[in-house]
């Protein structure tokens, strides 16, 4: 699954990140404020280019990111969102 994939690579990658919540279709993870753009690319990596080719529906992932749940705002071009510590 996705999930896990994303979960290895911040790792093996050594991310300071790490899931917290899904959803239904929406994956939650706390980042430290340094690692957000390789986290956003993970999690875009692992979400949209793992859907199998046969299934030829667009599959669009957005990525939100903020200090607190009411705080998110989509990522230009990146459903998960990702907090944001500074600790």
């Amino acid at each position: 699954s996705s999930l896990i994939r994303i979960n290895k690579r911040f790792k093996t990658e050594k991310i300071p990140a790490h899931l917290i919540l899904t959803i239904h279709d929406a994956n939650y993870a706390e980042c430290h404020l340094d690692a957000i753009d390789e986290a956003v690319e993970i999690m875009r990596e692992e979400m949209e280019d793992k859907v199998p080719l046969e299934s030829r529906v667009p599959f669009e992932v957005e990525i939100k990111v903020g200090h607190r749940w009411g705080d998110l705002e989509k990522v230009k071009d990146l459903p998960s969102a990702l907090f944001v510590s500074e600790d």
